[in-house]
């Protein structure tokens, strides 16, 4: 009977201990120009060094991109944006 108590209480315990990490992070960031201005529809490419593994997201309104569920590693970024004929 002993045993099967300490499974018990062993078992309450760890449902309260915390989840270890999932192995995945979030990338996110805000594009500006150099007057502070929100950079937006620019395309934003990372890339995993070490695989070669590319994903590809658009800044929003306010400059802003995401990545949800990114593996760890050594990433590159690069933002790609076209000039504005309206811009001069």
């Amino acid at each position: 009977m002993r045993v099967s108590r300490s499974w018990y209480f062993a078992s309450l315990f760890r449902r309260w201990l915390p989840k270890p990490l999932s192995g995945a992070a979030t990338l996110n960031g805000t594009l500006r120009d150099v007057r502070n201005g929100a950079i937006r529809d620019a395309q934003v490419i990372v890339t995993e060094k070490s695989k070669g593994l590319t994903r590809e997201s658009l800044s929003d309104t306010s400059g802003s991109f995401l990545f949800p569920s990114v593996s760890p590693g050594i990433y590159a970024v690069q933002v790609r944006k076209e000039a504005s004929p309206h811009i001069r």
